[in-house]
């Protein structure tokens, strides 16, 4: 069976949350408070489902139990993917049932009661869910706590029962029932990925010295560093080494890590590649000592271990966490989750990666991942962290757009800036049609965003797709109909004119512009006045040729000219060369509603985000 994650029940802040636990890196993002570190401590509980030991959990756990102290546990489901040849761990005759299940692949739930302050994990159950379908495969009885397997027939129906065998002297759980310990075989055998689980805290910080002693497992907090790598020193110096040459990939001024005895203590020293000489672990930034800690912790966890990171960026330069990500990706042998701030971190992962902990109190499984889904972030050119962290996201067609269209809205006098500066993004979908190799139409860009901020866990986020006014009529005929798929207010839609810089088109603006340019360029211009440009504006757009007119003439040109071009033969008049983002950002400094009326119009297309 491939395991898929672990689903919680009232615990920390969730009603219920599922966290998948895929192979490679995984990300838990959110603002403060928002369960992430709760998530990674109880995906630590993992490591006590031993179906040959007693448990070892951490006690803390019982801290985030909802209605502790009074409750003492709480409910996890370890979910797996049904695949071909499992049916031989569950009692089915051959038939066409069983070959119907393996085609379907349904989703084997194992509950799990734990108590973390006893130490204790019982398994209660496991059910196979396909659909509607549910077949209990195993579960729990009183009043000896056995579990039961159920054999069912060619239809599904429970045909029989049978009791597991149990071990002659089994722990009583807190609840007075039988703890379940079996071998990890059969039905089980899926369990072998969950037993190697490592936890690193966020709050890392490595003793200055310690007494010199045998140390075979690394401490959450890394403290116990020193003594571990002078056992790890003596007994694999392949992985000793394989730590320091990432260090020195890190900081290239660092030649050597050394774990040294003085006086029956041990301590780190680094040597300096510049002269040789010696430095403490100590005296060494902050950004060394956590290299050091969670390079050890990845190097040294069991082959498929899942190393839980809590915010493993902390003191790391940019440099230094892109190089901790190149790092964990040349150690595919481990599941990585991480919860982390981090916008590099972020950037760095496909948004099928990344769980976004958004305040709900339930956040559930996404049934089905496209497989293409990993390869939008180049296609698209967005970054993670863009969307994740907006209130509200404005779509616009080109880099111009997201740079002259925040600076109308905040003149607009409508909102606190605050709310475009810091709580609005205008991600640009300029040239999606083409990163991939091969055109695409604007309905097919729209999608795979849509897909990407599902992806992301943000399909609430209020957000629109702000498209420019000459589109041609099939290609609205087609945008229309995404319209038709979205709940509430339509998520495309079009400008009143042309194009974003068709609202650039006032005299006065422009005069203040082109004199500013001008001085910036050291180019010497007449002396410009607003009537001036107005009357330049008016002999552009008395013109009738295809550029500036693509659509036709109408009746008010400065709705149906294409903007830009209006602009770029206007500043061609002064010898100026006209940028559609610097010159744009030049020009939308000085529109406002007064001498913009049509800014109205903009506002009408946005105001329901801001709501």
């Amino acid at each position: 069976m491939k395991l898929l994650g672990v689903e919680f029940e009232n615990f920390a802040r969730f009603d219920k949350c599922f966290v998948p636990l895929d192979p490679g890196i995984t990300l838990l993002v959110g603002k403060n408070n928002s369960g992430k570190t709760a998530l990674l401590r109880g995906l630590s509980v993992l490591s006590g489902l031993s179906f040959h030991d007693r448990a070892k959990l951490d006690r803390n756990l019982t801290g985030y139990i909802r209605g502790a102290p009074k409750t003492q546990h709480f409910t996890i489901h370890v979910l797996f993917e049904y695949e071909a040849g499992d049916n031989r761990h569950i009692q089915m005759p051959e038939g066409d049932w069983p070959k119907w299940v393996e085609e379907k692949r349904p989703i084997a739930r194992f509950a799990f009661t734990i108590w973390p302050f006893e130490d204790a994990a019982a398994l209660e159950g496991c059910t196979l869910s396909v659909g509607n379908v549910n077949l209990k495969i195993l579960e729990r009885r009183e009043p000896k706590g056995q579990l039961i397997s159920n054999v069912f027939d060619s239809q599904g129906n429970p045909r029989d029962s049978q009791p597991l065998p149990l071990p002659e002297h089994l722990p009583k759980s807190p609840d007075g029932m039988f703890l379940q310990l079996h071998g990890r075989d059969g039905i089980l055998a899926g369990f072998k990925e969950t037993q190697a689980v490592r936890i690193v805290h966020a709050h890392r910080s490595v003793r200055e010295s310690l007494q010199a002693r045998q140390a075979t497992v690394l401490a959450p907090t890394g403290e116990d560093l020193a003594p571990f790598l002078l056992t790890l020193q003596n007994w694999n110096r392949d992985q000793f080494n394989e730590i320091c040459d990432f260090v020195r990939t890190v900081f290239p001024a660092l030649r050597y890590v050394n774990a040294e005895m003085a006086e029956g203590n041990v301590n780190i020293t680094l040597d300096l590649d510049k002269d040789g000489s010696k430095v403490s672990l100590t005296h060494c930034g902050s950004g060394v000592e956590q290299v050091l800690t969670l390079a050890t912790f990845v190097v040294t966890s069991p082959p498929g271990a899942i190393i839980l990171l809590d915010e493993p960026h902390s003191y790391l330069h940019p440099n230094a966490e892109r190089e901790l990500i190149s790092f964990l990706r040349n150690h595919p042998v481990h599941r990585y989750v991480m919860a982390t701030h981090s916008a590099i971190l972020i950037n760095s992962v496909p948004p099928d990666r990344i769980l976004f902990l958004d305040g709900e109190m339930k956040v559930e499984r996404q049934e089905t991942k496209s497989a293409h889904v990993s390869e939008i972030l180049s296609l698209l050119g967005y970054r993670n962290s863009d969307l994740l962290f907006a209130d509200r996201l404005i779509f616009v067609e080109g880099t111009s757009d997201s740079e002259i269209l925040p600076i109308l809205l905040k003149n607009m006098g409508k909102w606190n800036p605050e709310e475009i500066d810091a709580k609005t993004r205008f991600p640009d979908t300029e040239g999606s049609e083409n990163r991939s190799g091969k055109d695409l139409d604007k309905q097919t860009v729209i999608l795979r965003y849509e897909k990407m901020i599902e992806q992301l866990g943000r399909g609430s986020v209020p957000r629109a797709y702000l498209r420019d006014g000459d589109v041609s009529p099939g290609e609205k005929t087609l945008l229309d109909k995404l319209n038709r798929l979205t709940v509430g207010k339509p998520k495309v839609r079009f400008l009143r004119r042309s194009e974003i810089e068709n609202y650039l088109l006032v005299s006065e603006a422009m005069a203040k512009a082109i004199s500013a340019q001008a001085e910036l360029d050291g180019t010497e211009v007449p002396d410009l006045s607003s009537e001036g440009i107005e009357k330049i504006l008016a002999e552009t757009v008395s013109g009738n040729d295809k550029e500036l007119f693509p659509r036709g003439k109408e009746t008010d040109p400065l709705i149906c000219a294409k903007g830009s071009v209006v602009l770029r033969r206007i500043y061609d008049r002064f010898g100026l060369s006209y940028s559609k983002k610097s010159s744009g950002r030049l020009i939308a400094n000085h529109i406002t509603s007064r001498n913009q009326p049509a800014l109205e119009e903009i506002y009408d297309l946005v105001k329901d985000l801001f709501s």
